[in-house]
């Protein structure tokens, strides 16, 4: 072809000076003359590639590493042309080929990473991020996208490891100095992660998403005008940060109250922001249903039912809205199509939830898992969370299948969907932030949850509410969205927690060996000042006495203003606070289980009871006091006590409360009957399979599996 070279010097100095379109014309004159050079090839698809012409650049880069096999940046460029189009897959294979054959190509093995997440294999694509740092330790982006990656599967101790070797490297890198604190908060290390996220702000004061983390971060701390002003601006920066306009709303609710009085305030202020905010986002408008679906669960109204009210109208209202907002999002999911069981088949029965581990859901609900007929149920656990301990090891055992490692909810949804279960369990709603989303989907045929977080969720979604028929009181339909069953006794198949008590007495922990210890060892907002004064009654009445709290998890400040509220209300009473109130810092297990023994009365929260801090008193032989509520949140301490035979422990009133705690405060002989009453009868709690049968009888009925 006569010109050949005149026309590549002029194809590579349009390509040179940055004429693409030019370039292209005059390289592709050589491709029509025939010309079957590699470089000829390879210089037209980057071109095409630069121009985003990317199916055209494909075929030119297809005939470029045809020519030459060993071109490793022809396979580099080939999967940049193949991830604009998104075809992952053929994307990733063009980058593992294009490292194989030139391993200083880190970059192509970082590219196949993100091109394998796409496609949907996120453990293959991080397991690329982590040969890319073996080769190139200093990579800020692949340490990034490794820690990402971690972060989905809410691996957060080693996604915080990869976020922090991150910003070593790229220390002006807002982003992940932004993720970093997410994570950090998200594992409750609330002091490591406000620097965090100031400093992502400090180096990026128009980033709307660290604002909106700073502001989850501060209402975790209830400094909730801060959170408010955080949020705000995160919506000035971003007007469609649905999380941020959730969180404003979510802000209005406190953690903590200081006076009785602003209950109704703070009621009053929420209801008003959740009618704003559900008018501000318009589902409809392009974009708004999926912004929503995808702040779904990372912020919740969990404090609402701390309020002592009935939430019925509230939460049927948000969830009536999520609800909408994940049908829209994901129409595939609003509907369920899996048929009823074969009458007399198996049934498939899914358990969704993050504490698969040493928590508090899992000790309360495994025995639903583990004592299921398996003749009769294919048990499924669902694990949307990423702390594991040895009992993560248990419910994989008791599960004929288990499944985990999904990042993100939706490919969590689409693993629950292709098993087509026919009934799915939440044992809680309210505390995961995924199992909240799962749950606004229509996943199984029947849907239920439980009392793990005992408040009705107000998702249509939901179809029953399995509940305890001695915890519930009458009249239980005004306080739920969902149909609600009873199960028998406490509706759950308890064993007790085989955790043996660490060597250490009531002087290990602070306490005096002389006075009566009242343990009050709830969560700190469990606690309302309105009941505040009962305590001190009782301490006024029994001198020698001290009441043992422990203290909110991450947020000291929270702590510190408890004790505050607490020791006034024993100051108003001429008691001297640092004599009768002890602060404690939250115990592991052992220590815990000591602490109880070290104890002399478990003194019950009113109006939200004890579950399983109840029955873990009584394993350690710790006798407790109740004074029921008048919902089925403040009465698990009165069902436990009750199934006991324990019923001496169980007061009518608050005049009644205060009578028993001092009695027993100031008999010891009256106390220690009680005591022995309590390790006498408590075995009555333990391993009740008339529950579990309860529960196969009520999933084979609404399954459509009854033999």
């Amino acid at each position: 072809m006569e010109g050949v070279s005149a026309i590549l010097s002029t194809a590579v100095a349009h390509h040179q000076a940055g004429r693409l379109e030019e370039a292209v014309f005059e390289y592709q004159k050589l491709v029509a003359g025939g010309i079957k050079v590699p470089a000829l090839y390879h210089a037209l698809g980057g071109a095409l590639l630069a121009l985003g012409r990317a199916e055209s650049a494909v075929d030119i880069l297809r005939e470029s590493v045809a020519l030459d096999p060993r071109s490793a940046t022809g396979f580099a460029n080939m999967g940049h042309a193949l991830a604009l189009l998104s075809r992952w897959q053929d994307a990733a294979e063009a980058y593992a080929r294009a490292f194989a054959l030139d391993g200083a190509l880190v970059e192509a093995l970082v590219e196949e990473g993100v091109a394998r997440e796409q496609a949907g294999d996120a453990a293959a694509g991080e397991a690329c991020y982590v040969r890319a740092l073996a080769r190139r330790p200093d990579d800020a982006r692949a340490w990034a996208l490794l820690a990402r990656a971690q972060h989905r599967r809410r691996a957060l101790d080693d996604a915080i490891g990869s976020y922090r070797r991150g910003v070593a490297i790229r220390p002006d890198a807002a982003d992940l100095w932004n993720n970093l604190g997410a994570a950090l908060h998200e594992r409750g290390s609330l002091d490591e992660a406000e620097p965090a996220l100031r400093k992502a702000i400090e180096l990026a004061p128009d980033m709307a998403q660290a604002h909106a983390n700073l502001g989850s971060l501060l209402q975790d701390r209830d400094a909730r005008e801060e959170a408010k002003a955080e949020f705000a601006r995160a919506i000035e920066i971003d007007s469609g940060n649905v999380g941020a306009r959730l969180g404003a709303c979510f802000a209005e609710l406190p953690i903590l109250y200081t006076e009785a009085g602003q209950i109704e305030t703070a009621r009053a202020r929420y209801l008003a922001a959740l009618d704003r905010t559900i008018a501000a986002l318009d589902l409809s408008a392009p974009g708004v249903a999926d912004a929503v679906a995808a702040a779904v669960g990372q912020q919740q109204p969990f404090f609402l039912p701390y309020q002592a009210k009935t939430d019925t109208g509230p939460q049927a209202k948000y969830g009536a809205f999520v609800c909408a907002a994940m049908a829209r999002a994901h129409p595939q999911w609003a509907a369920c199509a899996t048929p009823p069981a074969a009458r007399g088949g198996k049934i498939r029965v899914g358990f969704v939830t993050a504490y698969f581990r040493r928590h508090s859901i899992w000790k309360l609900f495994r025995g639903w898992i583990e004592n299921l007929d398996p003749a009769r149920f294919d048990v499924i656990g669902y694990w949307t969370g990423g702390r594991a301990d040895e009992e993560t090891d248990a419910a994989r055992r008791a599960c004929a299948r288990f499944v985990e490692g999904r990042p993100g909810y939706a490919a969590m949804a689409a693993a629950i969907a292709a098993d087509a279960p026919h009934v799915l369990i939440y044992p809680e709603i309210g505390m995961d932030p995924l199992a909240h989303k799962l749950a606004a989907l229509r996943l199984a045929p029947v849907q239920c949850v439980s009392w793990g977080h005992p408040e009705t969720t107000g998702l249509p979604t939901l179809d029953w509410f399995l509940t305890s028929d001695l915890m519930e009181p009458p009249g239980e339909a005004e306080r739920y969205t969902e149909r609600v069953h009873r199960l028998p006794g406490l509706s759950i198949d308890y064993a007790p927690p085989a955790v043996a008590p660490a060597k250490m007495d009531a002087a290990d922990f602070g306490l005096r060996p002389s006075a009566m210890r009242y343990l009050c060892c709830q969560s700190i907002f469990k606690y309302l000042p309105q009941d505040d004064d009962v305590l001190a009654r009782i301490a006024a009445s029994v001198p020698d006495s001290q009441f043992v709290f422990l203290g909110h998890p991450t947020a000291r400040d929270l702590t510190a203003a408890f004790h505050k509220r607490v020791s006034a209300a024993f100051a108003a009473r001429g008691l001297d606070p640092a004599r009768h109130v002890v602060m404690l810092p939250q115990q592991d297990g052992s220590r815990y289980a000591a602490l109880n023994a070290a104890c002399d009365l478990f003194l019950d929260s009113m109006r939200w009871s004890g579950g399983n801090t109840t029955l873990e008193a009584l394993a350690q032989g710790l006798p407790a006091l109740t004074w029921p509520g008048d919902q089925m949140r403040g009465r698990h301490s009165f069902a436990i006590l009750t199934k006991a035979g324990l019923e001496e422990g169980i007061a009518r009133d608050a005049d009644d409360y205060v009578a028993r705690a001092v009695r027993w405060g100031n008999d010891r002989a009256a106390l220690a009957a009680y005591r022995a009453q309590t390790a006498e009868r408590r075995a009555r709690l333990w391993n009740d399979r008339t529950t579990t049968a309860a529960l196969g009888a009520f999933l084979a009925r609404v399954a459509g599996g009854a033999a």
